[in-house]
């Protein structure tokens, strides 16, 4: 399988998996949606050209969104995937773009982060669809130190699933996408 970078100083670049790695990327359309609102709507209030931001992707998958990310200037992006499969596919493709310094990688449950040693400034999370552990998810980055009341998050779903926030998030938007919803949520 064969992505392409849809933005930024690595727009066009590929990202190679083997065949046989069962992932569902977000779309191009979707990638492009999020980052556009990122950058044109200032959701970060500064622009990345400045950056010090700092990215979390959870169950990461292909990887495709931090590297989006660092692309687009992200300062460091944090990668959260269980497989080790990918994980290491990820890491030789940030080698191969010459962008692993800005990576660090995490091969573990992402229900069970390690304590954070910076707050995210934006956080992804695409679990597999309909599984209803991005709110568990969220809720133990949170207890772990990587959210705060400035973390934009972007939940990834199927349409047919309800994300029921807990009263201490509150709704910024949500926005429909063929089978995907993306819904952004804030720490109250």
């Amino acid at each position: 399988m064969q992505l392409r970078i849809t933005g930024g100083y690595l727009k066009g670049k590929k990202i190679i998996h083997r065949k046989n790695i069962s992932v569902r990327p977000t779309s191009s359309k979707v990638r492009q949606s999020i980052f556009n609102r990122i950058i044109n709507n200032h959701i970060l209030n500064t622009p990345l050209s400045e950056s010090h931001f700092r990215f979390t992707d959870i169950f990461s998958g292909s990887g495709i969104i931090g590297f989006e990310a660092l692309s687009r200037n992200f300062k460091t992006v944090n990668i959260f995937e269980n497989s080790e499969v990918l994980i290491n596919s990820i890491y030789k493709n940030a080698c191969k773009l010459k962008i692993q310094d800005r990576m660090t990688l995490f091969c573990t449950d992402a229900r069970l982060p390690p304590k954070a040693k910076e707050i995210s400034d934006i956080i992804y999370i695409d679990p597999p669809y309909n599984a209803e552990i991005s709110i568990p998810t969220i809720l133990a980055f949170e207890k772990r130190g990587w959210i705060s009341e400035n973390t934009i998050i972007f939940v990834e779903t199927s349409i047919k699933e309800d994300l029921i926030i807990p009263g201490s998030y509150n709704y910024i938007d949500s926005r429909n996408y063929g089978i995907t919803k993306i819904s952004t949520i804030k720490k109250v």
